[in-house]
C-alpha cells in the first residue's frame, strides 16, 4: 500500500518559468506541481518539458510531493512527456487534466508503467476533475485503482463546463444566492457553487482510499481566503 502523502497546500508553477520553479522548491508548501498544460503557451511546451526534467534532477525538493501536470490525453505531446519524465525517481506523481474516462486513465497508467524504467515503482496518478462529464464519472474514476492516488477539483474549468461565471477562480459567482420572498421577509442567502462537486469528489475519494484535494484559490494574496 502507498503511504499517504501530506498535501495541506499545493503550489502550482509553470514549468518553463525557472525562477518560479526554484522558489516553489524552496517554499514551505507540502506539494508542488509543475504545469505543462494551461500555464504554458503552445510555443513553449517543449522547453517546459525539458525545464521540468531539469528541475526534477537538479533542485532540492526536500520532503515535498512533486507532481507534473501533463497535457490532455488527446494532445500530441502527452506520450513524449511521460516518456521523458516517468523514469525520474524524484517525480512523485503525474496530474491528469480533464479526467473523464476510465479507459483513458487506464491507458495513461499503462504508458507511465511502461516508461518507468528502473524505478522501484511507477509515478502515481492524480486525477483532475474539471468538467461536468468528469464529475458524473467521478466514482468510476476513483475506483480505477492502479496508480491513481488522488482526486483534485479543477474549479475554474469546472465552472466554465457548467456555464457558470465567476470573477475569481474558486469563488462562487456574486449572484449565486437563494432569494426568498421579499413579502415573507426572507433574506438573500449566498450559496457555494462548489459545495456539491467538492462533496461528491470527497465521498468518491474516501470510498476508494484516495486523497481529495480542493480546487485552486485565485485570491492568493488574501490570507483569509487561502486558509
Amino acid at each position: 500500500m502507498i503511504a499517504p502523502r501530506l498535501t495541506r497546500s499545493y503550489l502550482a508553477v509553470p514549468a518553463h518559468r525557472a525562477r518560479h520553479v526554484q522558489n516553489a522548491a524552496a517554499s514551505a508548501a507540502d506539494a508542488v506541481f509543475m504545469d505543462l498544460e494551461d500555464a504554458v503557451p503552445p510555443a513553449e511546451k517543449a522547453a517546459a518539458l525539458e525545464a521540468a526534467a531539469a528541475a526534477l534532477t537538479t533542485l532540492d525538493w526536500g520532503n515535498k510531493t512533486v507532481t507534473v501536470r501533463l497535457n490532455a490525453i488527446d494532445s500530441p505531446s502527452i506520450q513524449d512527456e511521460i516518456k521523458r519524465l516517468a523514469g525520474i525517481s524524484r517525480l512523485d506523481a503525474f496530474m491528469i487534466p480533464k479526467a473523464e474516462s476510465v479507459a483513458d486513465v487506464q491507458t495513461i497508467g499503462r504508458w507511465i508503467a511502461d516508461a518507468a524504467g528502473t524505478r522501484a515503482a511507477p509515478a502515481e496518478m492524480e486525477l483532475l476533475i474539471e468538467t461536468a462529464r468528469g464529475l458524473v464519472h467521478v466514482e468510476a474514476l476513483a475506483a480505477t485503482g492502479g496508480l491513481v492516488t488522488a482526486l483534485h477539483l479543477g474549479v475554474g474549468d469546472f465552472a466554465a463546463s457548467i456555464g457558470a461565471r465567476s470573477a475569481e477562480i474558486g469563488a462562487s459567482p456574486s449572484g449565486y444566492r437563494h432569494v426568498g420572498s421579499a413579502v415573507d421577509g426572507h433574506p438573500q442567502t449566498p450559496l457555494d457553487l462548489f459545495a456539491y462537486p467538492m462533496m461528491r469528489l470527497l465521498v468518491a475519494a474516501r470510498a476508494f482510499g484516495l486523497r481529495a484535494i480542493d480546487g485552486p484559490c485565485g485570491a492568493f494574496r488574501d490570507a483569509v481566503a487561502t486558509t
